[in-house]
């Protein structure tokens, strides 16, 4: 006989598959003729951005490219600096059980090293490491059951579960465009080198909409026809909008942020400018904090039940928070004493992450590349150079109730960077790192299916037996066993505390 029950539709996003690994790229340069040959390198430095993605039957599937720039002295008396610009492609295919072609992708992207050797003068060879991050989430509807209707008989274990429904997801393409001014002074050679990091990311609320909202930070290092370096910087405003229905502002909002296209030149219809234009594809996803009250187990005091048990594993606990470490110190760089510091490249790092009572203590690195030339009243090009310094940082975030059961994933920006030679070397620093912690649990569910009663002709005539408790043993197992109630077995036994029985007790157990 089917029992009547109360039922509940879940919409649920789980985690299917998860990858992370590191691979090289490489690729060669031909220096155009138009440019002078190679001698040394100063600096390379690059951008990654995504062209494709997606997810197929059993794999993934990423195309993209990192746009590199190399700054090198050139072998010739009439040069000073030059730089040379390039893209190498790449395309990998990951087998990942269990995906299919109806699921999102995440994925992240990370240089992690960058070499650029001389094959000859005309010709270098480019290699790459970068780090990937795959998450691959499914979004499933589930009913689950919340009780049994009108069945005085049956007893019930229903939990309280904290869940992250998924309200809905979606992505928009963006594009940022900016004719960058600068000095009036400046007729451009060449870009010697350019940089784009995306921060400041932010989602509003609309009917039926989020607004997603971003800056594209750019810093373009450029070489004056005259020999001069100089440094240009502005921000470009990303903004999107996703369709979401029944999206609201007590949701939570993540945002996802992949360039695709970056085109950075002198502006050939306007003095004194650099053309930027930026292709972001950017992804939403929005949840709900769900209350739910499952039924987890259950029995009938008369009759035998059967019933299918399955599990799901779903998203729950999330939660995002923001902080900010600030850096104030002085090091000492003693190559740059006499020095004139064109840019600084800043890229954080975490070495150590250590998960305590409602803290997150980190242990990383902060690797700074200094672009420079020496002082002197003639302002020689020919001295520019780059300098590395690793400068170490401990930060801790506070997070109530979170253990080590929890995922973290953190991302971080440089909103600010500022470096000030003093005397001798001594370089006064300012740097902070804007650290964006999402947190969240992968959660079991247990889901009951097709409950059915059946008659159990075996009706035990006793009205109470004595049981002494086993290891591993609760209330509910043991009032399931021998057909009683939990309520029953504490009233009778005088329980101050269901939770806490102990190994050897004495139970008078009603029927």
């Amino acid at each position: 006989m089917n029992l009547e029950v109360k039922k509940e539709e879940l919409c649920i996003n789980r985690i299917v598959g998860l990858r992370r690994e590191n691979f090289l790229i490489e690729g060669d340069i031909i220096v155009p003729d138009v440019k002078p040959d190679v001698l040394n390198i100063i600096n390379q430095s690059g951008n990654i951005c995504i062209y494709k993605q997606e997810v197929l039957d059993g794999k993934v599937k990423v195309e993209g490219g990192v746009t590199v720039y190399i700054m090198y002295y050139p072998d010739s008396e009439n040069d000073s600096v030059r730089a040379l610009h390039t893209s190498i492609d790449f395309s990998r295919i990951l087998d990942i059980d269990n995906v299919q072609n109806n699921m999102t992708l995440e994925s992240k992207f990370e240089i992690k090293e960058m070499e650029c050797k001389i094959l000859n003068g005309r010709k270098l060879n480019i290699s790459c490491e970068l780090d990937m991050g795959i998450k691959v989430f499914s979004n499933e509807n589930i009913n689950i059951i919340k009780n049994i209707e009108n069945e005085k008989n049956i007893q019930t274990l229903v939990s309280k579960l904290n869940i992250n429904s998924l309200v809905g997801c979606g992505e928009v393409k963006v594009f940022g465009k900016e004719n960058i001014k600068i000095d009036k002074g400046d007729n451009i050679a060449e870009i010697l080198n350019a940089n784009v990091t995306i921060g400041n990311k932010d989602v509003k609320i609309s009917y039926n909409k989020v607004i997603t909202k971003a800056e594209a930070e750019v810093r373009i290092l450029y070489l004056t026809e005259d020999n001069r370096i100089n440094l240009v910087e502005t921000q470009i405003p990303l903004m999107g909008f996703v369709d979401i229905k029944n999206v609201s502002d007590d949701n939570i909002c993540e945002t996802s942020y992949r360039l695709k296209n970056i085109e950075i030149k002198p502006n050939s219809e306007e003095e004194h400018s650099i053309y930027a234009e930026l292709e972001v594809d950017v992804a939403c996803r929005v949840y709900g904090n769900n209350s739910v009250e499952l039924l987890q187990d259950l029995y009938s005091r008369k009759n035998s039940l059967t019933y299918d048990k399955k599990s799901v594993n779903a998203i729950s606990s999330k939660k995002q928070i923001q902080d900010v470490c600030s850096i104030r110190e002085k090091i000492s760089v003693p190559e740059l004493s006499l020095a004139e510091i064109h840019d600084a490249i800043v890229i954080p790092s975490i070495k150590s992450r250590d998960v305590l009572s409602e803290k997150v203590i980190y242990q990383g690195n902060i690797n700074i590349k200094f672009i420079y030339s020496q002082n002197n009243s003639s302002r020689n090009l020919n001295e520019v150079g780059m300098k590395e310094y690793d400068l170490p940082f401990d930060f801790s975030m506070e997070c109530k109730n979170l253990d080590k059961t929890y995922d973290i994933e953190e991302t971080i920006n440089v909103p600010l960077h500022d470096f000030v030679i003093l005397q001798e070397g001594t370089i006064e620093t300012k740097i902070d790192l804007m650290f964006n912690m999402a947190i969240s649990k992968n959660e079991k569910i247990n889901l009951l299916e097709n409950i059915n009663e059946v008659d159990d002709s075996n009706d035990n005539s006793y009205s109470m037996t004595i049981y002494f408790v086993k290891p591993g043993d609760n209330l509910w197992e043991i009032a399931k066993k021998f057909k009683s109630t939990v309520k029953d077995i504490v009233k009778i036994n005088d329980i101050e505390n269901e939770d806490k029985i102990q190994v050897g007790q004495q139970l008078f157990l009603p029927r």
